[in-house]
């Protein structure tokens, strides 16, 4: 399975996240204004505050790593795994099957542990199941088993730089599904994107078409998934659960990899192949990368829920560098200068973009506020705190 989850995705989550951050953020600005006007000579609170500051730094950290980590980690398995350099594992569909049998399974245990994951038991409705959950399986198979597909015959640099151009399909499949307005400054970024994903695939000494075709049909499928995960999220909470979204997920993307196994690979072929006279190890190869996507989902998880989308996008251009470093040091990768540049110009785009989302939320957040004399704001404590015309009008000033 590829590091693209059929979860949370830095890039593409829903906006509601970003909306409840930015509200909080808004609220928390507030407050710490009106505590350092008043306690400004208070030396405990602001020790007391920066403590605080440090701890909540801390954990970030220690979730961005994580994530990193596992996310890393996964993509340079994947690539030693399939590649023909390597392990040479030619069923990439069969293995991405696998992966998704031990996420499933991992999603129950952890449901039966904690039931506050469990979803009702009434979440979906047969009609949910045929046009919403079986479409997003089937998209999310697909750039499954293009991402693993790929990996065979081009290197990692250049997967991890084309994947990076999936917001541009997001925003185009948003545009069809009526999930974005259509605006000029969004085809700018598309645009912008396209342009990166020509240079990055531009003057490669290793280039093979067919694996590039094949990891842009994975971006493809990649916004076609994220466009229907976004449909789910508007249409039922449970969707804001990553652990029961894969309970409920995992079934159509594990069919639709099987049936696209033994229609492209073969039965015979998987069950004959010389990879099984690794014995026991061969099932080991075949389940650590499952675990290993389990971890970086949770991780993701929980970031996303400590911070932001606009942190989580940030990081996840750090994550895109280091992975492309990483490659270059153990699978001795090599970029022209064109190559990077094209990297650089798709990044540009998911900047402007986060950019872009990030001032809208805002401003319609303001603008919510003004039409009210008094607004419930979001807190920690989670506890209704209420903000007059009054001070929304000094914070609009400001």
């Amino acid at each position: 399975m590829t590091d693209n989850t059929p979860l949370l995705n830095p890039l593409t989550s829903s906006s509601t996240t970003s909306r409840q951050y930015i509200e909080t953020e808004l609220n928390t600005n507030e407050n710490l204004e009106n505590n350092l006007n008043d306690e400004v000579s208070n030396k405990p609170f602001l020790d007391k505050f920066d403590k605080n500051i440090a701890k909540n730094v801390s954990i970030n950290i220690v979730f961005i790593s994580s994530w990193f980590f596992f996310s890393i980690l996964l993509s340079l398995y994947n690539k030693w795994l399939f590649s023909d350099k390597h392990l040479n594992f030619t069923f990439p569909l069969f293995a991405g099957s696998i992966h998704i049998v031990i996420e499933y399974f991992f999603s129950i245990i952890i449901m039966k542990l904690f039931p506050q994951f469990q979803p009702p038991s009434n979440s979906f409705e047969m009609k949910d199941y045929l046009t919403k959950i079986i479409p997003c399986g089937v998209a999310t198979s697909l750039e499954i088993g293009f991402s693993n597909a790929s990996l065979k015959t081009i290197s990692l640099s250049l997967y991890t730089m084309c994947k990076s151009s999936s917001l541009g399909f997001v925003l185009l499949f948003s545009f069809i599904f009526g999930l974005e307005k259509v605006r000029i400054s969004l085809i700018i970024v598309i645009v912008i994107m396209m342009i990166g994903v020509v240079m990055m695939a531009s003057a490669q000494t290793e280039f093979i078409f067919q694996g590039f075709l094949m990891v842009i049909a994975a971006s493809i499928f990649g916004g076609l998934k994220w466009s229907l995960v976004q449909i789910l999220y508007a249409d039922n909470s449970v969707a804001f659960n990553p652990i029961s979204f894969i309970y409920f997920l995992s079934p159509s993307i594990f069919f639709s990899l099987v049936i696209f196994s033994l229609l492209i690979e073969g039965l015979k072929d998987i069950v004959y192949t010389s990879f099984w006279d690794y014995g026991v190890n061969s099932l080991v190869i075949l389940i650590f990368p499952g675990i290993i996507a389990f971890a970086m989902i949770v991780s993701e998880y929980w970031l996303i829920k400590r911070t932001s989308i606009i942190t989580l996008s940030v990081a996840g251009i750090c994550k895109e560098v280091i992975t492309m470093g990483a490659s270059a040091i153990i699978f001795k990768d090599h970029l022209e200068l064109i190559n990077i540049l094209g990297f650089i110009v798709t990044i540009i785009g998911i900047i402007l973009y986060n950019i872009m989302k990030y001032y809208a939320l805002k401003e319609e957040l303001l603008s919510q506020k003004l039409d009210c004399k008094t607004v419930p704001l979001v807190t920690k404590s989670r506890s209704p705190t209420r903000v007059s015309l009054q001070d929304t009008e000094n914070l609009v000033k400001e």
